[in-house]
């Protein structure tokens, strides 16, 4: 039990008993941070209408996007934390320092760039008039809430480069606990409907961030760091930078991608718009568990590549494999025999965006499946500072394959949902392939470590 709360050394022990009980909280934080994007749409296809249920779905979508770029680059520090860690080198208080700088600058510099777009960005998406007004209102308040979001995920980053999930997961329930309170109050009662769950949102957000900061205060870490001196190391940035960024631009362009596609289907009209929103949230649960594996071997990599053993990595990748196939198999199966009940979860009782979105979820859960073997290869890289071509063969399939196949098929060929959810799964077989021939080359082996460097200094 001391494991599972506390901080995990993933260079030694058991590895099966180590990923799970590192990826356990993980896996409840992505359960949760899904729960998160879908509490909303949850109240709101309960209690409000159509229109409502389209602002939630676009909103959402654009700030889901917006939440995979902060935390696409908080994992670069993930990432660099824990190869640091793994090697034993005393400078990673400097990595948390900068870590925290530079984070500082990415929230306040999305801020300022999403305050300028806001108002443009639900009339870019092809929303119906009834829902453009709602929509703005929604995404303007959850805009407000970017560096609340980016400070608790980069005290994340942090704990996890250090072998602690279970704190995140804490932070992670205050605010998803905070949020279904007040949407029960603001959307049921308050009758809000979607500018109400978007207060929602914003207030556990302040809270994930303040239980984060008293959680430092009270806990502290291993080591002491100081802000008295504010400049930034140019090495360590650019260390972090190579790391996150390419796997920031990556999430952001998919998701992205996916909003392109729900522009696409937007234009038959609000019930399609919402049925996509209620697939997305759906499926999201199919990527839970593949998630929290792939984000604890990309950790276990880390600190295995910082102490120099490769082997170890390897073994976590494996038994990552195992687990994301037998619990992603389980929830894609769940897509294909009841689509329909977890369809109305969202849809509530707009009984049409339901019956649009049952064939859809259909086909784009067959891309679950498909994924089960990509995300634990694809860790491995990220663990081992191969971002970029992590990066590389996930954009170059979703802009290359997924999203022209899928325009192709919903705009001109004017396809079925079925047919166009199957972009998804066609897509990511390519990046399947590209994930296999580049494992095999071993090129992510060739990650210079930092014991090494410190064994030396020692000697010195």
């Amino acid at each position: 039990m001391k494991k599972l709360f506390g901080q995990i050394d993933l260079t030694k022990g058991n590895i099966a008993k180590n990923l799970v009980l590192f990826a356990l909280p993980f896996f409840i934080s992505y359960f949760l941070n899904s729960l998160y994007s879908a509490i909303d749409l949850i109240f709101i296809g309960q209690f409000s209408d159509t229109y409502n249920i389209a602002a939630v779905s676009s909103g959402t979508t654009i700030m889901f996007a917006i939440n995979s770029v902060i935390a696409g680059l908080a994992t670069g520090g993930t990432v660099v934390i824990g190869q640091y860690f793994g090697a034993k080198n005393k400078d990673i208080n400097v990595v948390t320092k900068n870590l925290v700088i530079y984070m500082a600058i990415v929230a306040i510099s999305l801020l300022v760039i999403m305050l300028g777009l806001f108002f443009f960005i639900p009339k870019w998406m092809q929303l119906d008039e009834g829902a453009l007004r709602i929509s703005r209102m929604y995404l303007f308040i959850l805009v407000l809430g970017i560096p609340l979001y980016t400070g608790y995920t980069t005290v994340s980053a942090i704990l996890r480069g250090l072998g602690n999930s279970f704190a995140p997961f804490i932070f992670f329930s205050l605010a998803v606990v905070t949020n279904i309170g007040l949407d029960a109050l603001f959307v049921i009662v308050l009758k809000q409907g979607a500018v109400g769950a978007a207060f929602a949102t914003l207030i556990g957000q302040a809270v994930g961030l303040i239980s984060s900061l008293v959680y430092l205060f009270l806990k502290k870490l291993p080591y002491k760091v100081s802000f008295r001196n504010l400049k930034m190391d140019r090495s360590i940035i650019r260390e972090i930078v190579k790391c996150g960024l390419p796997i920031a631009i990556q999430d952001g362009l998919v998701i992205i991608s996916f909003a392109i596609i729900l522009a696409a289907v937007s234009v038959r009209g609000v019930n399609y718009t919402s049925a996509v929103g209620v697939t997305d949230r759906v499926t999201s649960f199919g990527f839970v568990p593949l998630s929290a594996i792939g984000s604890a071997v990309s950790t276990a990599t880390a600190q295995n590549m910082g102490a120099g053993n490769v082997n170890n990595a390897k073994k976590y990748m494996l038994w990552g494999l195992l687990v994301c196939i037998i619990s992603g198999g389980i929830i894609g199966i769940l897509c294909q025999v009841i689509p329909e009940q977890l369809a109305s979860i969202f849809a509530g009782g707009n009984i049409e965006a339901r019956d649009i979105a049952v064939p859809y979820i259909r086909s784009t859960s067959l891309d679950i499946f498909v994924c089960t073997l990509v995300f634990p290869i694809n860790a491995i890289f990220i663990g081992s500072g191969k971002t970029i071509f992590a990066m590389s063969q996930n954009l170059g399939v979703t802009f290359a394959v997924r999203v022209p196949v899928a325009l192709v098929l919903a705009v001109v060929l004017n396809a079925s949902m079925y047919v166009v959810g199957l972009a998804y799964a066609i897509s990511t077989v390519f990046s399947l392939i590209a994930c296999i021939i580049y494992y095999f080359m071993r090129r992510w082996e060739n990650t210079k470590t930092l014991s090494v460097n410190i064994v030396e200094e020692e000697k010195a």
